[in-house]
């Protein structure tokens, strides 16, 4: 693959290290197989450091009721900006 761009393969995972690390090894072992890769999280996974370029989107829980209008609302920017992105880096 020389001069052939590789594919891009996006993860997207959440913000704990429960999350985040499994996917970091899966990033790893799909860029030993000739794959770029590229994972989304939100602001608190983005703390973790990563070989893999990490891309940081808005989220929030729907647990929390006091926090639900605003957890919401970072839902939908959140998906917003996945669209974005996704459309911006046009993974296979």
């Amino acid at each position: 693959m020389s001069d052939m761009k590789k594919p891009l393969i996006v993860l997207s995972t959440g913000g704990t290290g429960g999350h985040l690390f499994p996917a970091q090894s899966l990033a790893a072992n799909l860029v030993d197989q000739g794959y770029d890769c590229r994972l989304v999280t939100d602001k608190a996974g983005a703390q973790f450091k990563s070989i893999i370029p990490i891309d940081i989107v808005a989220a929030g829980p729907l647990s929390r009721s006091k926090d639900l209008y605003k957890n919401v609302f970072k839902l939908f920017w959140g998906t917003l900006q996945s669209i974005k992105l996704l459309r911006k880096l046009k993974p296979i």
